[in-house]
């Protein structure tokens, strides 16, 4: 079987995809498949971008469209795919697992109770899009310890770091009891992409597929609200950093996620295994004009 070709650059946190490389795991059946998405018009793309099938078909379609635009608003966004494998650095982009943090922080707490850790964030192979990054490493904790599916900004603490290998971090028995999401992290491979918000009205003139924004977990691009095609509507002074969204795997594919070749079938356990994050939803986060983190979430 064919796999998916990754590299690192010199000096990266994260491993990168060499998108063609994916033409030769899902062949040309596959691309059957995502000309006739397109062909019947009026319904959606892949919706929350989790592993490379999803973004493989996300390109083909939105190829068959002409995207990019010549003349569109196209912003380059980093998407991260989710792997099983080791992380190549423990700061890099992931869910579940440790977070990169050091031990002379304290681990986040609120009202008598510990943050959970979530997720992190990696902006260092990203500078070129969100130079404004306070520091290197976002990591997302939550305090609802049912669901981080919330439109609360108080359920999340939001930890900002430099990348730091000679700083001591927190290891398994620092954290406190209920403190961590899972110990076997997804960790985020990064693909350079684009979002074209100016899409909107061709989308709706043309009946076409909503693939003008990834709805996955990227940084830098534009935005995405699962319960519309527009934008989320956010003060003007609120600058976006990123988002993280929920990872749901496909079915019945080769490589569900990065560092797993077989395809997960339905009713696997697998399946729940895999899944991570913010229920079936996308949390936009942003810096406000004080320099804090602001979310926007959304549902699907």
């Amino acid at each position: 079987m064919a796999e998916p070709e990754l590299r690192r650059r010199d000096g990266a946190v994260h491993d990168e995809l060499v998108p063609s490389s994916l033409d030769a795991v899902y062949g040309t059946d596959q691309l059957a498949r995502s000309k006739a998405i397109l062909a019947r018009g009026g319904e959606c793309g892949p919706d929350v971008i989790s592993g490379p099938f999803d973004w493989w078909s996300l390109q083909h379609l939105r190829e068959r469209i002409g995207l990019p635009s010549l003349d569109g608003d196209v912003r380059p966004t980093d998407v991260f795919l989710w792997s099983v494998a080791p992380a190549p650095h423990p700061a890099a982009t992931c869910f579940g697992g440790l977070p990169y943090l050091p031990r002379s922080r304290p681990w986040p707490r609120r009202h008598g109770v510990d943050g959970r850790f979530l997720a992190q964030l990696n902006f260092a192979d990203s500078r070129d899009l969100v130079s404004f990054a306070p520091a290197d490493v976002l990591l997302i904790f939550v305090f609802d310890h049912y669901s981080a599916s919330s439109w609360e900004r108080d359920d999340y603490e939001f930890v900002w770091v430099d990348i730091d290998d000679a700083a001591p971090r927190y290891g398994e028995g620092d954290v406190p009891a209920g403190g961590l999401d899972s110990l076997n992290p997804l960790h985020g491979v990064r693909v350079r992409s684009f979002d074209e918000p100016s899409l909107v009205a061709r989308i709706r003139a043309e009946d076409l597929p909503r693939v003008h924004t990834i709805g996955g977990t990227k940084i830098g691009g534009s935005p995405s609200d699962r319960q519309s095609i527009d934008p989320p509507e956010v003060p003007l002074e609120w600058r976006f950093l990123g988002q993280f969204a929920a990872q749901w795997p496909s079915y019945e594919v080769p490589f569900p996620v990065l560092g797993r070749p077989q395809p997960l079938l339905h009713g696997e356990q697998a399946f729940d295994e895999l899944t991570r994050g913010p229920g079936d939803g996308i949390v936009c986060l942003f810096l406000d004009g004080a320099g804090e983190v602001q979310l926007y979430f959304s549902c699907g």
